[in-house]
């Protein structure tokens, strides 16, 4: 009976991956008449040679040409295999939303019983269809994604080494890891130890940036003047399309008044997080098409712990809610309260 519970999580994981990926992929992002111009940016991005057709901006690629660890892990595999770069594009995809789902539910396990976990995952399963919308290449979300949580494990264990191996891996797969070293800071800063954190966190920048950096140097040409006002105006448009419903808004109809009303009960962790998350959405909107909720999954992966607190708040009410994260009432919330004291360190 010890392996029943741990069995029909993989099976739910996997049947979540199947339908997203097999069903509504093959529909979209994956989908036969595209595959040309996947092949296409592909070799873009792995010669660093602008698309045909007016550069990497009229491709609606534009600084993707630095994105490059998933691009040469698709290479390799798909040589090593025999076989086309676009099939080892979608097992990378598989593989990493499947342990994405898997660690999403251990990550919150930490704080959460397993029925809120569960329905973590489950309204998670709901809203992955709408990263697969408005693009046909962007292979790199999904084990961005994979990363981020890896990393947000390594932050809020305090393993700073840990971290900084993996801020290297995540900027060479999608450079918007490069702010994540503020959330340590957030995280981990207190009236003794600032000096002290403040420190690891430049080291941490230094890292993060340093690899942007020479990325940029090794791969130049990538990138086009964006026209924030523009971008800006556009997106308020999407928003604005009441015939269109919004990708991001929609996924984020329900984690951010949930994060709103847990964030008082949450722990420090989930409310630097929470409130971390929320202010990636300002760069975002400024620089980016902000329909696209696949960018946006670490926002809601951050958003995720607050959210599942509100709820619980919700069900149990506030005051029974907060006494469990202050007090670590149970093993899966015994973390809030021994977090908070590392954090004072």
């Amino acid at each position: 009976m010890i392996f029943v519970r741990p069995i029909a999580l993989a099976l739910l994981c996997g049947v979540i991956t199947v339908v997203v990926q097999h069903y509504v992929g093959d529909l979209t992002i994956y989908r036969a008449d595209a595959a040309a111009t996947r092949l296409t940016m592909h070799e873009a991005v792995l010669s660093n040679a602008p698309p045909p057709g007016g550069g990497w901006g009229a491709a609606g690629a534009n600084a993707t040409n630095v994105r490059v660890l998933v691009v040469y892990a698709a290479e390799a595999l798909a040589a090593a295999a025999g076989a086309s770069p676009l099939a080892a594009y979608k097992l990378i995809d598989v593989a990493s939303l499947f342990a994405t789902l898997l660690l999403l539910f251990a990550f919150l396990r930490r704080w959460f019983d397993d029925e809120y976990c569960l329905i973590a995952v489950l309204f998670t399963g709901c809203v992955l269809p709408l990263t697969l919308l408005l693009h046909v290449f962007h292979p790199w979300d999904r084990p961005s994604a994979l990363v981020w949580l890896l990393m947000l494990f390594a932050l809020r264990d305090d393993r700073p080494v840990a971290l900084a191996a993996l801020l290297v891996v995540a900027v060479a797969i999608k450079y918007d890891a490069v702010v994540l070293p503020g959330l340590y800071f957030l995280c981990r800063v207190s009236a003794v130890n600032w000096r002290r954190t403040a420190a690891a966190t430049a080291a941490l920048f230094a890292v993060s940036f340093g690899t942007y950096a020479a990325l940029r140097l090794a791969l130049p040409g990538g990138f086009e003047d964006r026209d924030v006002a523009a971008q800006v105006l556009e997106n308020l448009r999407q928003i604005a399309n009441l015939r269109q419903p919004h990708p991001s808004l929609l996924a984020f109809a329900l984690p951010l008044p949930l994060a709103a009303v847990g964030f008082r009960a949450a722990d420090r962790f989930m409310r630097a997080a929470a409130a971390f998350g929320v202010l990636m959405f300002l760069p975002f909107f400024l620089s980016t098409n902000f329909n696209e909720f696949r960018a946006h999954m670490p926002m809601f992966i951050l958003l995720l712990p607050a959210a599942l607190a509100g709820l619980q708040g919700l069900v149990r009410g506030p005051a029974q809610t907060q006494a469990a994260f202050a007090g670590g009432s149970s093993a899966g919330h015994a973390v809030a309260t021994e977090f908070d004291r590392a954090s004072m360190r």
